[in-house]
């Protein structure tokens, strides 16, 4: 019988966290809050002062309401990969076992599997009941779908979304069709205000986003630290990260 990921989106308006603006000088900012603006990160100090910094300089904004090895999306788009270390397996036993996962987790794993390179990377893509709500159009909360690389090496694996979409139906609302979740700055101007406060038909965009990419790497690492099964395939390459 499949195993079935279920997904529950926790739903948040505001969040309060520190923030860590790092520049590309290597110098890095502790704010209570910051917001990417036109041409402008604006920020809070600690103690309580109003400041800014030319977007220019600035090359990452971080919630350390989040873990490091988790996903995270803001103004600049989502965290481009998350890198998870799993000290007692090999690139091709964790190969090996994310091939198991998908082939239980999935409902088609067969169609599922796109790219396949023998201890090295696997491309698949997937789907999600209710994967988005969007605030525009009550009770309206389409499947998502996904695609995610996930690269291998010898004690670690590399999670890394490539694309998210959903479909809706033709409707008096709407044209209907497949729309695409912008990953990279793109977001920016797209579903945040040049103020860098977020637009409302988008507020709850951002934290589902994060819940379901965080969910099923998290899900990934359970499946393959609890696994005791030593599998072969050991092809790894010369490029890190």
């Amino acid at each position: 019988m499949k195993k079935t990921i279920i997904l529950f989106l926790l739903i948040s308006t505001s969040v309060f966290s520190q923030k860590v603006i790092t520049l590309k000088s290597g110098e890095t900012l502790n704010v209570k809050d910051c917001r990417l603006e036109r041409k402008k990160v604006s920020y809070t100090t600690q103690d309580g002062k109003g400041n800014s910094i030319s977007k220019k300089k600035v090359k990452s904004l971080k919630d350390l309401g989040l873990k490091n090895d988790e996903f995270e999306f803001n103004q600049l788009g989502l965290t481009p990969y998350v890198v998870k270390k799993i000290e007692d397996k090999t690139a091709g036993q964790l190969y090996n076992l994310t091939l198991k996962w998908i082939k239980e987790t999935q409902r088609k794993p067969h169609k599922a599997i796109k790219v396949k390179i023998e201890g090295e990377k696997i491309r698949f893509k997937g789907t999600e009941k209710r994967g988005f709500c969007l605030n525009r159009f009550k009770n309206l909360c389409p499947e998502a779908r996904y695609v995610i690389d996930i690269s291998f090496k010898d004690g670690r694996y590399k999670f890394e979304p490539v694309s998210i979409y959903y479909h809706t139906q033709p409707s008096q609302y709407m044209m209907g069709g497949d729309t695409y979740i912008y990953l990279g700055e793109e977001a920016r101007g797209t579903y945040y205000k040049r103020n860098g406060f977020i637009e409302r038909e988008f507020k709850d965009l951002p934290m589902s986003v994060e819940n379901l990419f965080n969910f099923l790497n998290n899900n990934l690492e359970q499946y393959v630290k609890s696994s005791k099964v030593e599998l072969n395939g050991e092809k790894n390459d010369g490029s890190d990260w």
